[in-house]
């Protein structure tokens, strides 16, 4: 597996999002979970954690990301960004809140 971190400003979203993206390699596991799997086989200390969120959670972990300037507005510095960050706070009157009283 390969770690590239793009080093040009040609996509606006790769810039506001400010990711790592990675790269695997010629033949075998083809998911980053199947590549710990194999790489990692027998290890007694945790690699790779996947968190879900449950559907009960989701309004709540949204506001939370909001309040960190995590939104689709910030990670999509477009127009479509902006219009899915619009109609999450017209959806959810307390998204734009900064506490929850």
């Amino acid at each position: 597996m390969e770690f590239v971190d793009p080093l040009t400003d040609d996509n606006a979203r790769l810039v506001a999002q400010g990711g790592l993206f990675t790269f695997l390699k010629g033949p075998g596991p083809r998911t980053v979970e199947e590549w710990v799997r194999a790489v990692f086989k027998g290890a007694t200390e945790p690699v790779l954690i996947k968190l879900t969120v449950p559907e009960t959670d989701r309004t709540d972990a949204l506001r939370s990301l909001n309040r960190m300037s995590i939104n689709a507005a910030t990670v999509y510095p477009d127009l479509q960004g902006t219009s899915l960050y619009a109609n999450q706070a017209l959806a959810d009157p307390a998204y734009g809140r900064t506490t929850d009283a």
